[in-house]
């Protein structure tokens, strides 16, 4: 696998400590077409977010590539004393039905790394939420988002010091940003620290 290439994600309302994103989702669009040129962790991404009847064992595969895309870059197997967290949180999706890939990358990590802890199951889903995708005013995600996510007020944070946030696309970052105020409200005193697979090209020109 080729190394990705990474960026800082904007933290406008600083609701994290440090952002990352590890690949652009496609290197370019053709909207006559609706064709797209993946990256290998956007084709990733897509394959497992969009085909309906992807088998057991490529869904397995494609958690593997992107786990180890992630411990690569955090170098997670060289590194874990160093690191600043030992929880990690997969961003549930907006649908209750189907898969996750953030879910399942914050189990697969919990399970590889025993310092890591997935704690994915501290958040909940306070109401359903659209389709973020059909939401192509950046103010409607937000008002569809508030109040979207609840900390369990009877989860055990005890020896958590550092929070992994993860998520397979960075677009307008309102999911992520709302997730960590849900955090921010219970556990302030936590770091978060946000990891995304891919991110959209119009990302780059965002203020960091």
């Amino acid at each position: 696998m080729s190394k990705p290439k990474h960026i800082i994600l904007p933290n406008t309302y600083k609701l994290w400590d440090k952002g990352i994103s590890l690949s652009l989702y496609s290197r370019s669009y053709d909207p006559i077409t609706h064709k797209q040129d993946f990256t290998e962790l956007g084709q990733a991404v897509y394959e497992y977010k969009y085909y309906r009847d992807l088998s057991l064992a490529r869904r397995q595969e494609l958690v593997r590539l992107c786990s180890g895309a992630i411990s690569k870059t955090l170098k997670l197997e060289e590194e874990t004393e160093r690191l600043n967290f030992n929880s990690c949180i997969g961003v549930m999706p907006n649908r209750t039905t189907g898969h996750s890939l953030p879910l399942d990358l914050a189990l697969q990590l919990s399970v590889k790394f025993d310092w890591l802890r997935d704690d994915s199951n501290c958040l909940i889903k306070a109401k359903e939420l659209p389709v973020m995708k059909g939401l192509l005013d950046y103010n409607l995600r937000i008002e569809a988002l508030k109040g979207a996510y609840e900390v369990d007020p009877k989860y055990d944070f005890e020896g958590i010091r550092g929070f992994l946030i993860i998520d397979d696309v960075f677009e307008s970052g309102s999911t992520l940003r709302e997730v960590c105020r849900s955090l921010e409200r219970i556990v302030p005193e936590i770091p978060r620290y946000v990891l995304t697979l891919t991110h959209l090209r119009k990302v780059w020109d965002a203020p960091r």
